[in-house]
């Protein structure tokens, strides 16, 4: 079935999801059960990615130009991200672990006066801290495959 998959064009694998989705709205096919197979072969895809993704980069770098790789409709970006667990410096250490000790506080003390509406007090200091607020969380789902 994957190779069918592969076989087709983003119009025709477009097409397939439209036809996917009249079925749902016209009652054919249970949206849930529908939604079941389109996680479940959406995350055998990601892992699959996951495994072949190292040798199509590297097939990339080998065998193709930036040319070959435009007339395919392939562009590829390189991204860099700065690694903050590389910072040997102690003041940012020692700064970076008091703030995150105080956000774990705010935390701590927003659950509680969300539950026992009393404010929370530093047992060392006396110092009544702060209290945050939640925004609105997103929902999900998880199917088991």
């Amino acid at each position: 079935m994957l190779n069918k998959l592969l076989e087709l064009t983003p119009e025709e694998l477009s097409k397939e999801l439209l036809l996917l989705n009249k079925k749902i709205t016209d009652g054919e096919i249970d949206i849930v059960e529908a939604a079941k197979k389109v996680y479940t072969l959406k995350k055998f895809i990601e892992n699959f990615w996951k495994s072949i993704s190292d040798e199509v980069y590297d097939d990339i770098d080998s065998n193709y130009s930036k040319h070959e790789l435009l007339e395919k409709g392939i562009t590829i970006k390189f991204t860099s991200r700065f690694d903050n667990k590389s910072i040997c410096d102690s003041e940012y250490n020692k700064l970076k672990a008091a703030a995150d000790k105080r956000l774990t506080e705010i935390k701590d003390a927003t659950k509680y006066y969300q539950k026992h509406g009393n404010r929370m007090f530093n047992e060392e200091t006396g110092e009544e801290i702060p209290i945050g607020s939640y925004g609105r969380g997103s929902k999900s789902v998880s199917f088991k495959i």
